[in-house]
């Protein structure tokens, strides 16, 4: 998500020539999205069938990458809409995930998922500030990086359809 906040404006400004007010316009986009989906993410986290949604809003970020990549080359309703997918996969994959964190821990060690969950965050920011920075060494780098950051996304994509579903029955039963 950080790469995201960080990298849409500075690719829209360098590659696509959007005036700041123009970018600033496509990332209200982005986190308007997430933030209007965001309650859908809660009620899902709270559902017993959430892991088919949760790989589903995995799986649209690297369709919404593609789109954008592709889209660098049509209007920016292209862009807006994939920046609109990406934000609904934001906001459910991230909600869902939090929540399935804290169910696989132990009460007593729900401190230590939280904290371990924020100190990502954390990790995440620093990340994005590095990949964001490498975006800076030209359209070469930019598209390698790109390019690098759709396979992560999709071998965690490919990792999550991997792991079985979890039953609450084995974590009540750890």
């Amino acid at each position: 998500m950080y790469v995201a906040l960080y990298g849409i404006p500075v690719l829209l400004e360098t590659r696509r020539h959007l005036s700041v007010s123009q970018s600033g316009f496509m990332l209200l986009i982005f986190a308007g999205t997430m933030t209007l989906a965001s309650p859908l993410g809660g009620r899902l986290a709270l559902s017993p069938l959430r892991r088919a949604p949760y790989l589903a809003a995995t799986a649209m970020l690297p369709v919404s990458s593609v789109l954008i990549w592709l889209g660098a080359h049509r209007g920016l309703w292209m862009t807006g809409l994939a920046l609109a997918l990406m934000g609904l996969s934001f906001a459910v994959s991230n909600v869902v995930l939090q929540q399935m964190v804290l169910e696989v821990r132990l009460p007593h060690e729900s401190g230590s998922a939280s904290a371990l969950y924020s100190l990502m965050r954390y990790v995440g920011t620093i990340a994005s500030s590095v990949v964001v920075g490498l975006a800076f060494g030209g359209p070469r780098m930019l598209t390698i990086l790109y390019l690098g950051l759709m396979a992560a996304s999709v071998l965690a994509t490919g990792l999550g359809l991997a792991f079985p579903a979890m039953r609450k029955s084995s974590v009540e039963a750890g």
